[in-house]
């Protein structure tokens, strides 16, 4: 998955990424999921499935939903192609960051289509107010 903001291509598998977020009307630079190699005790992985929010998994930690700022983003089709996509002006996509402890990290709230050739993942978009 990858998300381009201001011309600048955000890619999960750089250890280093980091989300543009909005919060209070300030934008925020929050480090994107978690790797298999890093550290800590959240989720690996770049986005958490809709689905999944509304089950209560992640109750044990802070969570707050969250505008991700985004001109563009890429998702892997159900072939392994990346897809190029355009946020509409007015558009975000939408996020969630959880906390626990120190380990503070934003994912992708991910829509799940499932095909014949697998299945594949596409941002949640969500409009400003």
């Amino acid at each position: 998955m990858e998300i381009t903001y201001k011309n600048k291509p955000i890619l999960f598998d750089d250890t280093r990424a980091k989300l543009p977020i909005v919060l209070n009307n300030r934008c925020y630079f929050v480090p994107w999921g978690r790797r298999e190699n890093e550290e800590g005790a959240l989720p690996t992985m770049p986005y958490i499935a809709d689905d999944l929010l509304k089950t209560g998994v992640f109750a044990g930690f802070k969570q707050q939903l969250v505008p991700i700022l985004a001109d563009t983003y890429k998702t892997e089709d159900n072939r392994g192609y990346l897809v190029p996509d355009v946020v509409q002006p007015g558009q975000y996509i939408q996020g969630l960051m959880i906390e626990l402890n120190n380990e503070k990290r934003v994912y992708v709230v991910g829509l799940i289509f499932k095909g014949s050739g697998g299945h594949y993942v596409a941002p949640k978009m969500m409009w400003r107010r």
